[in-house]
């Protein structure tokens, strides 16, 4: 693709001061690209090539936004999900650490030890025993 191709890849920066409509997810079909790995990039703009684009680097709480908030409503479901309000669903991730309080460098590696989707583990420490 070339260094200024790869450089340009989601410039979230300049998409959300334009006022787009974006979000983020955390699906990805090979290897592991878990939420914060996605927050991790975005503010970071680290690959394994080195820091790309860091002109397009958003905040942990911009980034976190396009993961729930913006990505609730950009699927059209913000009166299901994307909060923590009574009458939603309660889909969320417990970290062993507090992903607003580590050091951007250190949400790559950050996984999650419970998912709770509609307010049921999905996930959990006794699913690996």
């Amino acid at each position: 693709m070339g260094p200024e191709r790869v450089a340009a890849l989601f410039p979230a920066r300049g998409w959300l001061d334009q006022g787009a409509q974006v979000s983020a997810g955390s699906d990805f079909p090979v290897g592991q690209f878990g939420a914060m790995r996605s927050v991790w990039g975005m503010t970071t703009r680290q690959t394994v090539a080195g820091i790309q684009g860091p002109e397009h680097a958003i905040t942990y709480a911009e980034a976190l936004a396009l993961h729930t908030t913006r990505a609730a409503h950009l699927l059209g479901e913000d009166h299901l999900r994307g909060t923590l309000t009574p009458g939603r669903l309660a889909d969320l991730t417990i970290w062993d650490r507090d992903p607003a309080r580590c050091p951007s460098e250190d949400l790559r590696d950050l996984n999650p030890t419970h998912t709770l989707v509609g307010g049921s583990f999905v996930h959990s420490p006794a699913d690996h025993s």
